[in-house]
């Protein structure tokens, strides 16, 4: 039986308290993705993971995004090229 893949896409989620997010020039074709994992260090309880932004076109982003939730990272839609920008 063939392995079947969630459909569904996060939602951006808006951070109120941080500045809004600018597609570079160029870009507004690719998905932008802030990654990030619960890790903290166990000495201080500090994070050890350093969030960072990665770019997929919309053809890789459909079929890596449950990839991404399995190997554990927290998934923050920054822009999402499908939908109209205001």
């Amino acid at each position: 039986m063939p392995k079947q893949t969630s459909t569904k896409q996060p939602q951006a989620a808006p951070q109120n308290d941080a500045p809004a997010y600018v597609v570079p020039q160029g870009e507004e074709h690719l998905y932008h993705v802030e990654l990030s994992k619960n890790v903290f260090d166990p000495a201080t309880g500090k994070p050890s993971f350093k969030p960072f932004v990665q770019k997929y076109n919309v053809k890789m982003w459909q079929s890596i995004y449950d990839i991404i939730k399995m190997q554990g990272y927290e998934v923050n839609i920054l822009h999402d090229p499908t939908k109209k920008q205001k």
